[in-house]
C-alpha cells in the first residue's frame, strides 16, 4: 500500500493506553480525506472498525469527496487502518509522524528522520511534544481532540524543509548512540562515583 507513495505517507498511531479514535485517529483520517493523501492509521488496542477497518478505508466511510477548496487536487490517496503494523515497514516511506506523543513511536520515527505531529496534551505527551518542537523535529499540536483543519494544516508544517533537516538531524545523532553501552556506561560511572540508592 505504501509503494509509490516514498516520502509522503502519513503514519499515524492513536497509541497503547488511550484508544479514543476520537483524539488522533479520526481527525487524522478526516485530514487525510480532504487533502488526497496516503496514510497508514494504527490503532494499537482499539477497534480498527471504528474507522472503516481494517484495512483500506473505502471513501463513502472516510468523509465522502473532498470539498472545493480543501486542498484536495487529484485522486486520493489510500488510508489502511490497522490494528497493528510493523513501523519499520512503513517509516521510510512516511513523511509525517501523527501521535499523541509515546516515546518508543516518537523515537522510531526520529530515528528513521521522520517529523513528527504530536497531538493531544495527556500524561507526559505534551512534554514530549515540546522537546520534538524545541529539537526541530516537528511540532506539537495542543488539544486533545484537534479539528481536522487544524490537523491538516499541522501536517503540511511539519513536512516543511525545516522539521525534515531537524528530524534528519535527529536521526544521524540517534545513530552514533548504543543504548545498552551508553546505560551501562552511565551506571558504571554513577557507581564509581559512591551513588547508591538510599
Amino acid at each position: 500500500m505504501v509503494a509509490g507513495h516514498d516520502g509522503s505517507v502519513v503514519l499515524a498511531t492513536q497509541g497503547t493506553l488511550r484508544d479514543d479514535p476520537a483524539e488522533v485517529l479520526a481527525p487524522t483520517l478526516a485530514a487525510l480525506r480532504a487533502t488526497c493523501r496516503a496514510g497508514v492509521l494504527t490503532t494499537g488496542s482499539g477497534d480498527p472498525a471504528r474507522l472503516g477497518g481494517p484495512g483500506v478505508v473505502p471513501d463513502r466511510l472516510a468523509g465522502g469527496p473532498p470539498r472545493h477548496g480543501d486542498g484536495a487536487g487529484g485522486a486520493r490517496g489510500p488510508v489502511a487502518v490497522e490494528r497493528f503494523v510493523p513501523y519499520s515497514a512503513v517509516l521510510p516511506h512516511a513523511g509525517v509522524f501523527v501521535t499523541n506523543g509515546g516515546w518508543t513511536g516518537v523515537l522510531l520515527a526520529l530515528a528513521h528522520g521522520v517529523p513528527v505531529l504530536q497531538v493531544g496534551s495527556t500524561e507526559e505527551k505534551a512534554d514530549i511534544g515540546r522537546r520534538v518542537e524545541w529539537a526541530g523535529a516537528g511540532l506539537h499540536l495542543g488539544g486533545s481532540r484537534p479539528r481536522p483543519r487544524a490537523l491538516a494544516r499541522g501536517l503540511a508544517r511539519a513536512e516543511g524543509t525545516a522539521y525534515r533537516a531537524g528530524a534528519r538531524r535527529v536521526a544521524a545523532s540517534l545513530a552514533t548512540r548504543d543504548p545498552g553501552r551508553d546505560g551501562a556506561e552511565l551506571v558504571l560511572g554513577l557507581l564509581g562515583q559512591g551513588w547508591t540508592n538510599g
